[in-house]
């Protein structure tokens, strides 16, 4: 996936379970053990960008906006920084 991405391919915005999600020990059977969490977490990052499920955008254009409007100005603590995952991000 992330070879793909580096080609900034169209994407489109979901706040269901994707492909970037088929690796993840909370994904049993294409169904997220902690849905709740994730929606929320999706919610708050489209929110931050301004954007919706089902967008299509470019992946270095998604990429760009988070960088701007989430990670440059310190919001990605209260979005996401609960998140299991979060050592990852840091």
């Amino acid at each position: 996936i992330k070879e793909q991405l580096a080609r900034n391919p169209l994407i489109e915005l979901t706040d269901q379970t994707d492909r970037i999600c088929g690796s993840c020990p909370n994904n049993e059977a294409g169904k997220c053990k902690t849905a709740e969490k994730v929606a929320d977490y999706d919610r708050r990052v489209l929110e931050a960008c301004d954007l919706h499920p089902d967008t299509l955008i470019h992946w270095k254009e998604f990429e760009k906006l988070v960088d701007e409007k989430i990670l440059r100005v310190g919001k990605r603590g209260q979005i996401c920084g609960d998140c299991q995952w979060t050592e990852l991000c840091i």
